[in-house]
């Protein structure tokens, strides 16, 4: 998310009274701002390239795009980092919300949140979940416990995943809570995120930091990821301390 000179914002902000967060096509986009097509190209490309539009998908040959909400925009300038790795843009939108609302509950506390997964990966289908690490300061309980107050937590993403289960995106949420303490071990399911992960949130540089241990680590003792026809696995070293604590 970065900053929008005065004449992309006059566009952005005409477009969003007009449209909000629905969906939209660029032949609707023009009948608004009233720009040649080239002009048009450049500010939808522009919005995109900065973080306030999504290509949500098409209906047949025809774009769809939706616009990030004000609020979200403000807040992920502020506070949230490489969302443009995200490369399965209609799960964009309901990423940055998530992270906002549990900034909002945990406060301090929230420490990191780490997509992985297909949504990561960019191979996200109209079904897939949004996978999310997600690392508390004092998080205790069990995983049901965890994640019910989670859940709890991100209560009005509700309002979000029912416009995407309108538009044919039937998707949900699936956390892997950790406390702080647990995420300074080498766990893992770190061995995907060193991969695949996109950090969107990190109070200090405290999962970067662990996972580029863990990178390290891995290619010090010659651990390889390999490809199979059903996906991957990983090739390691039987010394490799996972499960230990990570020095950052």
């Amino acid at each position: 998310m970065t900053h929008l000179p005065a004449w992309l914002f006059n566009d952005y902000a005409r477009l969003f009274n007009r449209f909000g967060e629905q969906l939209f096509t660029s032949r609707e986009a023009a009948s608004i701002l009233r720009r040649s097509p080239s002009t048009l190209l450049v500010v939808l490309s522009q919005l995109k390239k900065r973080g306030y539009l999504t290509l949500f998908g098409r209906s047949g040959r025809t774009r769809l795009y939706r616009l990030i909400d004000p609020r979200d925009a403000v807040y992920a300038y502020e506070f949230l980092k490489n969302l443009n790795r995200i490369r399965s843009q209609a799960f964009l939108p309901i990423v940055v919300k998530t992270a906002k609302l549990l900034h909002q509950n945990y406060t301090d506390c929230l420490t990191s949140v780490c997509v992985y997964g297909s949504v990561a990966r960019g191979t996200a289908s109209e079904t897939s979940d949004v996978d999310m690490l997600i690392v508390i300061e004092g998080l205790g309980g069990s995983v049901g416990r965890r994640l019910e107050e989670l859940y709890a937590a991100i209560a009005p993403i509700e309002d979000e995943r029912r416009f995407l289960s309108r538009n044919r995106v039937f998707t949900d949420l699936s956390f892997f809570p950790l406390s702080r303490n647990e995420a300074s071990r080498f766990l893992p399911i770190y061995l995907d995120l060193i991969d695949e992960g996109i950090i969107v949130f990190d109070r200090k540089d405290f999962l970067n930091k662990i996972l580029s241990q863990c990178r390290l680590l891995v290619v010090r003792t010659g651990g390889e990821k390999v490809a199979t026809r059903g996906g991957w696995f990983w090739r390691l070293d039987p010394d490799m301390p996972v499960g230990e604590r990570i020095a950052v």
